[in-house]
Parts: C-alpha cells; sequence; structure tokens
C-alpha cells in the first residue's frame, strides 16, 4: 500500500514507462500549427490565426489558419496591415473583445463593419531583442460574454511560446531566413504582398468547383514609359500603389494577386454578376483617387464554365476597353472616359503623366 503522503503517480504520457516522448518542434510553422489547434480545442473563439505584420509595405501576411472559415482569412491572403484588428491592438485597444461592435477601437475595421468578426482575442508575437514579427488571434462572428477574458492565459503562453521558438530559429538561420522562408511557402509576391501567380493558380485549385464566382482583371498603362522615363525605382512605386488600390478595395474573402509584371487579378468566391461589378467599381474608384492610370474589367462565371476562363473574359473584355479608348483618344485626348464595354470602365481621366512617372 501506497504511503499516504507519497505524490500521485504520473499520468501514463509522463510516465517513465511510457513511449518515446513526442519530439521538438522542427520548424515555426509546425509549432505554430500546433499552438492553433490547441487554442482552437481549449477556447470558445471559432477561427484562430496567426499573422506576420510589414509595417513598411503596409500588409499582414496570413502564415496559419484554423477552425471554421468565420472570417474567410486562409493561409497565404494578405490583407491591409492599416486596416487590421491588430493594428488597434498596437494602437492600445484592448487584446480580448468579447463584442466588437461596441468598442470603439475596432468599429471602423472593415471586418467588424462588414458582420465578420464580432468578437476578439490577441497577442503580439516578438523576438528575444524586442522586434515585433506578429500576432497570434482569434475570431468569431458571434459576440461572446466575459467569459472570453479566461482565454487570456493560455493566449499570452502562447504567444511566448511561439515568440522563444521564433527567436531560437532567427538566431540559428539569420534574422531574414525565416521571413523569406515564409513568403515562399505562403506564396507571396515581394514587391507587393499581393499573392503570387502561384497563389492565384492554387486559389483556382481550391474554388473549381464552386458555381458563384467571379474575378477581376487589372492592368496598369504605360508601366514601361515610365520606367523609361523616370527609372525602374519609380516603375516599383507605382506597382505597390497600385497593389494597395485593389487590397484596400476588395472583400474580405476575395484573393488578390499580382500575377504579371503590372497586372493583377482578383478572385472574387460567393459572387454575384453584379458583385463582380461592384469589385470592379470599387478598385476602378481607389485607382482613379491614387492617380493611377489602369483598366480594369471584370466577369463572372457561367455553368459550367473552366474557371481560368472567368480571368480570361474578365482580361479580354479589358482589353477591348483599352482599344476603345485609345481609339477615341486619337480624336480627342482630353475628353474624359465615361464608357463602359461590358462590366468595366478605365481607371482614368483626362490623358496625364503620372505622379510617379
Amino acid at each position: 500500500m501506497a504511503h499516504p503522503d507519497a505524490p500521485p503517480p504520473l499520468p501514463e504520457l509522463l510516465s517513465p514507462r511510457s513511449a518515446t516522448l513526442p519530439p521538438a518542434y522542427a520548424s515555426f510553422e509546425e509549432a505554430v500549427n500546433s499552438v492553433l489547434e490547441v487554442l482552437l480545442a481549449t477556447a470558445t473563439m471559432t477561427r484562430w490565426a496567426v499573422f506576420y505584420e510589414d509595417r513598411e509595405r503596409d500588409t499582414q501576411l496570413t502564415i496559419a489558419t484554423v477552425g471554421r472559415r468565420a472570417p474567410e482569412v486562409d493561409a497565404g491572403d494578405v490583407l491591409p496591415w492599416s486596416d487590421s484588428l491588430c493594428r488597434r491592438l498596437e494602437l492600445g485597444a484592448p487584446c480580448i473583445v468579447p463584442d466588437t461592435t461596441v468598442d470603439p477601437s475596432y468599429l471602423d475595421v472593415p471586418l467588424v463593419e462588414d458582420g465578420h468578426v464580432a468578437a476578439y482575442a490577441a497577442c503580439g508575437i516578438a523576438t528575444g531583442d524586442g522586434h515585433v514579427f506578429g500576432t497570434l488571434a482569434g475570431f468569431s462572428p458571434r459576440a461572446q460574454d466575459v467569459r472570453l477574458w479566461e482565454v487570456e492565459p493560455i493566449l499570452t503562453l502562447s504567444a511566448r511560446l511561439l515568440s522563444t521558438v521564433l527567436t531560437q530559429r532567427r538566431h540559428a538561420e539569420g534574422a531574414g531566413a525565416l521571413i523569406q522562408a515564409l513568403d515562399r511557402g505562403a506564396l507571396r509576391d515581394p514587391l507587393t504582398g499581393l499573392g503570387s501567380r502561384q497563389r492565384w493558380d492554387a486559389a483556382l485549385a481550391e474554388h473549381e468547383t464552386h458555381d458563384r464566382i467571379g474575378a477581376v482583371a487589372v492592368e496598369l498603362d504605360d508601366l514601361d514609359a515610365i520606367a523609361g522615363r523616370a527609372g525602374d525605382a519609380a516603375r516599383e512605386r507605382l506597382v505597390r500603389r497600385a497593389a494597395h488600390a485593389v487590397l484596400r478595395s476588395v472583400r474580405p474573402d476575395d484573393v488578390a494577386c499580382r500575377i504579371a509584371d503590372g497586372a493583377y487579378a482578383v478572385l472574387l468566391p460567393h459572387c454575384s454578376a453584379e458583385d463582380a461589378v461592384s469589385v470592379g467599381e470599387r478598385i476602378r474608384a481607389a485607382l482613379v483617387a491614387a492617380d493611377i492610370s489602369a483598366s480594369v474589367g471584370s466577369a463572372s462565371r457561367w455553368r459550367g464554365e473552366p474557371l481560368p476562363r472567368v480571368l480570361e473574359r474578365a482580361g479580354r473584355s479589358m482589353a477591348a476597353e483599352r482599344a476603345l479608348r485609345d481609339r477615341r483618344d486619337q480624336i480627342d485626348p482630353f475628353v474624359p472616359d465615361a464608357s463602359t464595354v461590358g462590366h468595366q470602365r478605365h481607371a482614368r481621366g483626362p490623358r496625364r503623366r503620372s505622379s510617379d512617372g
């Protein structure tokens, strides 16, 4: 019989007689996925994610997510940093918010305004030298009660563990190696922060069976002329500015990618023909407001149509509009463009030089 003061027996997992202990995580990404699974199983949020934040580019890269698709933020998605919930956290907003719709710090965040996020909990991830890497965050489309604060200890512990793993990897591989690896793994365009051509191809494969889907095609005008006149640096600034205009105009579930030097494509899940037109018009307006000359086209999927052809139709319609504009400009280059062809208009007023050129 055991002595009454003896400690309780070790659980089977920790017993010396048990099988080999689980190995250490082989990568930061592996640790991220494990932490997210634990949080999903123990907290009330329906979706958890880890983000890398690039403040200079005003982008927030989604590294990994788990849980139900609410909000629909997936690994590889790039969001505007300045419009994010995590940005508000950095500005001093509460880290745990049972109801974002009544907290003034979060009312103007697009995900809150659109009804995608009604509860939020987050904690920053940083390296040992104090460099802020990103955020560990949980979301729910429904408001929570005050018991959401009970998640704070495990959330803080999880963020600190990820910070430790991150710091060790940065020391082992160099400060830039991890970010480069994440960029490759998340299929991110390094210049703009949008998805790359590979990300676009992956999105097409993911949504191939969906019927309600559309696409928007965007192409910058006179990009080679701007590079020749003002240099490659001016060209790159224009490409980045246009990417931000596109990104700020799309819906949370849309997939925005840079598919060529001055060409962008946006995949529109759960999209009607009217939705495709609306997104295209928002992008056009944002480009005009940024004084960027570009052509914009949109299309929605026909029943049984291969998904890549939706972008092809948007591109053909965009090209037809550009040809019509060029013919009109030969007659009077100073007539403002108000014409439409199909579902698109040209993002341009009177002909003038771009501010980047």
